[in-house]
Parts: structure tokens; C-alpha cells; sequence
């Protein structure tokens, strides 16, 4: 039953549930604190799994990240400048080749 559940977060409350279910409460209450833990550290742990990783000559030192979603939508809007009537607008091509800093995390 768990392996078809497809979204973490029904993965996670069927496991809490089988372990309510399973486990007396003071081996429950290890259990939660061990879930508790590893959920503190699911967001920077996404990032490092998920996001696109770089550098830069400004931050030799530093590892970026990029938020996936952002370079997504980027690259939509690069392929509509190049495909617009007219043919491609260079100026907003060049300005979609940077980064937005609010989109990217530095870890140095």
C-alpha cells in the first residue's frame, strides 16, 4: 500500500499511522521525534537533491543553487523570444540569460 502511494506527504501519514497502530505509545513517541528530526531537514536536503547546482567567478568559493521552477520558466520565455514574429528580440534574450538572485541560494 505504501509503495502506491505516490505524494510524501500521504507516504508519511501512513507510516505514522501504521506506527500508531504498531508501536506502544513511548516507542511512538521515539518515532515522532525521529520524524520530527528529519523533517527539519527535508527543505535544505530538496535543495540539494532537487535544485540545479552552479557556480560563479564572483563567489569562487560558494555553491548555488537554482530554483528548478524559476530556469523552467525562464527557458519558456527564451524559446518565445526567439519564436516571436519579426524575428528574435536579442535584448530580452540577453537580459533572460541571468539569474534572478531571489531565485537562487548561495551556500558559501
Amino acid at each position: 500500500m505504501f509503495a502506491t502511494l505516490t505524494a510524501q506527504r500521504q507516504q508519511m501519514g501512513a507510516l505514522e499511522a501504521a506506527a500508531k497502530a504498531a508501536l506502544f505509545p513511548n516507542e511512538f513517541d521515539v518515532f515522532r521525534a525521529a520524524i520530527s528530526m528529519t523533517e527539519s531537514v527535508q527543505t535544505p536536503r530538496n535543495h540539494l537533491a532537487h535544485w540545479i547546482w552552479g557556480t560563479c567567478e564572483q563567489l569562487p568559493d560558494a555553491l548555488l543553487l537554482a530554483e528548478p521552477k524559476a530556469q523552467k520558466d525562464r527557458e519558456r520565455e527564451v524559446k518565445l523570444a526567439f519564436e516571436q514574429r519579426g524575428g528574435p528580440d536579442v535584448k530580452k534574450i540577453t537580459n533572460l540569460s541571468r539569474h534572478d538572485p531571489a531565485t537562487v541560494l548561495v551556500y558559501p
